[in-house]
């Protein structure tokens, strides 16, 4: 059951804030930088599955969480910096075909490639 389970997940934290006053910007030091979340967290998994030797079924699933952001900094307008929500996604996905069989061959493909250049 595990043979084609691929799982992939990540965290990142970024604390993206100006340095110095950008007088022209009408920013100070220490303003964070618009449209860059300090945290981001997907997390994703894929389900192939051979239905014979020219066809494939993938099954995915995913999910996304991308914390609050600013959209501009907050002294560029006289209403301030509107703040968007921290975001939850979630991705579903089904395909199947001979396409899907295809790019699992050439990735296996490419493994093999490295595995006889590092040898």
């Amino acid at each position: 059951m595990t043979e084609g389970l691929r799982v992939n997940s990540t965290l990142t934290y970024t604390d993206a804030r100006l340095t110095k006053d950008a007088l022209g910007l009408e920013s100070k030091d220490g303003d964070q930088l618009p449209v860059s979340p300090a945290g981001r967290a997907p997390l994703i998994a894929d389900y192939r599955r051979s239905l014979n030797e020219s066809m494939s079924l993938l099954f995915g699933a995913g999910y996304r969480y991308r914390d609050m952001i600013v959209n501009q900094f907050s002294a560029a307008s006289a209403a301030g910096s509107l703040p968007s929500r921290p975001q939850n996604i979630i991705d579903l996905k089904c395909r199947s075909g001979a396409e899907a069989v295809r790019a699992s061959a050439l990735r296996e493909e490419r493994v093999r490639r490295l595995a006889r250049i590092r040898a």
